[in-house]
């Protein structure tokens, strides 16, 4: 009996340990007429995060990590001064790579410009970046490796714009609003052939969307030629970049 008893009292244990465990869970009640159950639909929830370093970096911006111990940032290069910006002192801003763990910078393409908007691409083998000159955007894709730079050939670019489609083409809105792609070679050929005014785009699985004239959203699906179109002002995809209907 007392071995009985025990039993249940551990039971009991267990069931309320476990129930502590499961308070973000949907809970849904079936009564029956000797007994009432449970049903417990657990729902995904994010581990644990341990912070076990904090550093604080000054004199730089920082855009994307390129590995666990390195960050694309970019800082004032004072062996250039800019001229761009009347007579308060200004200096040229560079891309850089800065190491976390010896806190060391490099800079990548030493330059008498400003060089913003880093992108890499997935495979983190090149970096897009724009430079502004006056007030025209032009782009350029550096090769990490060799750090070779290119200018993307014959266009200006829309401010906001600028994605990787894959390893080694980029698509950008230009100034004119027509939607392009460049290779890691700088060479550009239109993405879509519209004779509208393209507005905003952003790559989806299968295909662009992107906002025409009017807020009429689109989707392109890229190895169809298809457009598929909605009125909408402003969009946001999710984290698996996929349509909410």
């Amino acid at each position: 009996m007392k071995r009985y008893r025990l039993m249940i009292c551990i039971a009991s244990t267990f069931l309320i340990l476990t129930s502590c465990g499961q308070e973000e869970s949907h809970r849904e009640t079936v009564e029956k007429p000797d007994k009432k159950i449970t049903v417990l639909d657990q729902v995904d929830k994010d581990g644990k995060i341990e912070v076990k370093d904090v550093q604080d970096i000054s004199g730089v911006r920082a855009f994307q990590f390129l590995n666990e111990n390195t960050m694309i940032v970019s800082k004032e290069n004072k062996q250039f001064r800019s001229h761009d910006f009347g007579p308060k002192e200004v200096y040229a801003q560079n891309l850089a790579t800065y190491n976390l763990k010896n806190k060391s910078t490099f800079v990548l393409h030493p330059n008498n410009e400003i060089q913003h908007a880093a992108k890499l691409s997935p495979n983190g083998e090149y970096l897009f970046y724009k430079v502004a000159k006056g007030e025209d955007p032009f782009g350029y894709i550096m090769n990490l490796q060799t750090k070779k730079t290119v200018k993307i050939k014959n266009v200006l670019l829309y401010p906001s714009s600028g994605e990787w489609l894959n390893n080694s083409e980029l698509m950008f809105i230009t100034m004119e609003g027509k939607l392009s792609k460049a290779n890691v070679k700088g060479e550009v050929e239109p993405l879509l052939h519209r004779d509208d005014r393209i507005l905003d785009a952003v790559k989806g699985i299968g295909g662009i969307y992107y906002i025409g004239v009017n807020n009429q959203l689109f989707f392109f699906i890229t190895n169809r030629r298809i457009l598929k179109k909605s009125e909408i002002m402003w969009f946001l995809l999710s984290r698996l970049q996929t349509e909410n209907n």
